[in-house]
C-alpha cells in the first residue's frame, strides 16, 4: 500500500518539499494543493539570491538554521555546477555585500562557510568600485542565484514526472483532510495567519523593478535592503520591506525610490530600459515554524508537519528544511508503510 502525502502550498518551499518527499520514500504518492501557482506566488518574483539572513530573526535556532543552510547549499551547489543547471536557473553568481553598521554580522555571516568565497573587500576596493561613501564595508561573494521563473517550474516538472499531481483550489480547514492522507505538510505562508490561527505571521511587502541592464554582470546587496541581482535576461532592482503592508499596488513613488537608491550604486542604470515591476508579500514570522503535530477533529486524527515562515529566506532555506520536513513524515507514517532511502 503507498503513502498518500499532501502537501498544502506551492511556492519554493512547498514545491522542494514536496519532490524531496517523492524523491526519498519511494511509495510516496504526493499531491501539492494551493491556492496560487507559479505568477501568483511570492517566490516567483523573488531575486533568489543565496544569501540567508535568517539568524538575525527572533526564535530562531541558530543550529538549525546552519544544518538548513548547509543542506540548501550542497543541492543548489550540485545544480549550479551540473548538467540541470541551463534548466533549472540556477547560476554561479560574483558580487558584493556592502553595509553600513553591525560589520561583526557580516564578518560572521551564516552562510560564509558555504558559499564559494567570501572576502571583505580594502578601503581601496570600496573606493575604486565607487561604493564609498554611501556603505562603509563591503565583502565579495561568490554564491548561486536561482531564477525563480526557471525553477519552480523545474520543481512542477520534477514532480509531475515522478508521479505527483498539481490542484488548485483554496483551502480553508485542515479537517478536509482527516482520513484522505497518511501526513498532511502545511507549506501555506501568510495563510497560516487564517488556516491555523498563527498570530506571529506577518507580511513584509517588497518591490522588484526588472530591467534590462545587460552590461551588469555582477550582484549587489545592503544593509538598507538595496540590491541588483542580475539574472539571464535581465537584472532585478530593489527594494522595499514594509511590514505589515499588504498592498499590491505598484506604487510610482516607491518604485522611483527603489531606482534612485540603485543608480547612486550603479550610475550606468541610467540606460536601463524598465521591462515590469513586480510587488509581492514576503511570508514573515518570528522563527521559522518546523514540526509535526497531532490535530484532533470531531471526525478524527491528522497528522500534520508544519513548514513555513521563512520570510525572505523562502529560496535560501526551502530545500534544507523540505529535508527535515522528510525525516518528520517518516517518523508520522504507520508501521504498516515501508519507509526506504533512495539516497
Amino acid at each position: 500500500m503507498g503513502v498518500k502525502i499532501i502537501v498544502l502550498g506551492a511556492g519554493v518551499v512547498g514545491l522542494s518539499t514536496a519532490v524531496n518527499i517523492q524523491s526519498s520514500i519511494p511509495n510516496a504518492c504526493v499531491n501539492v494543493i494551493a491556492n496560487n501557482f507559479y505568477e501568483d506566488t511570492t517566490s516567483y518574483g523573488s531575486g533568489g539570491l543565496f544569501i540567508p539572513t535568517s539568524q538575525s530573526q527572533d526564535g530562531s535556532d541558530v543550529e538549525k538554521l546552519r544544518k538548513w543552510c548547509a543542506d540548501s547549499w550542497k543541492f543548489y551547489a550540485s545544480l549550479a555546477t551540473g548538467l540541470e543547471a541551463g534548466n533549472c536557473g540556477a547560476i554561479i553568481s560574483s558580487g558584493y555585500q556592502l553595509c553600513n553598521g553591525n560589520l561583526e554580522r557580516y564578518q560572521n555571516a551564516l552562510y560564509k562557510e558555504f558559499v564559494f568565497q567570501y572576502e571583505r573587500l580594502s578601503d581601496k576596493e570600496m573606493e575604486d568600485f565607487g561604493f564609498l561613501p554611501h556603505y562603509k564595508f563591503g565583502f565579495k561573494v561568490i554564491t548561486i542565484a536561482l531564477d525563480q521563473r526557471k525553477y519552480l517550474i523545474w520543481l512542477q516538472q520534477r514532480l509531475r514526472d515522478g508521479g505527483g499531481q498539481l490542484e488548485k483550489r483554496k483551502v480553508t480547514s485542515m479537517n478536509e483532510f482527516v482520513d484522505k492522507c497518511d501526513v498532511l505538510i502545511n507549506c501555506c505562508g501568510l495563510g497560516n495567519r487564517e488556516l491555523v490561527g498563527d498570530k506571529l505571521m506577518f507580511p513584509a511587502r517588497g518591490e522588484i523593478v526588472r530591467v534590462k541592464a545587460p552590461w551588469i554582470k555582477h550582484w549587489v546587496n545592503t544593509d538598507d535592503v538595496t540590491y541588483m541581482i542580475p539574472g539571464e535576461n535581465d537584472i532585478a532592482l530593489g527594494g522595499l520591506k514594509q511590514n505589515g503592508k499588504e498592498s499590491l499596488k505598484v506604487e510610482s513613488n516607491e518604485t522611483e525610490d527603489v531606482l534612485q537608491r540603485c543608480l547612486k550604486l550603479i550610475p550606468s542604470l541610467k540606460a536601463a530600459k524598465i521591462d515590469h515591476t513586480w510587488v509581492g508579500l514576503r511570508p514573515c514570522r518570528k522563527g521559522i515554524r518546523l514540526e509535526k503535530e497531532t490535530l484532533k477533529f470531531g471526525n478524527g486524527t491528522l497528522e500534520v508537519i508544519h513548514n513555513y515562515g521563512h520570510g525572505s529566506d523562502g529560496v535560501a532555506l526551502s530545500w534544507g528544511t523540505a529535508m527535515e520536513v522528510v525525516d518528520l513524515v517518516k517518523k508520522c507514517l504507520p508501521q504498516r508503510h515501508e519507509v526506504m532511502s533512495k539516497l
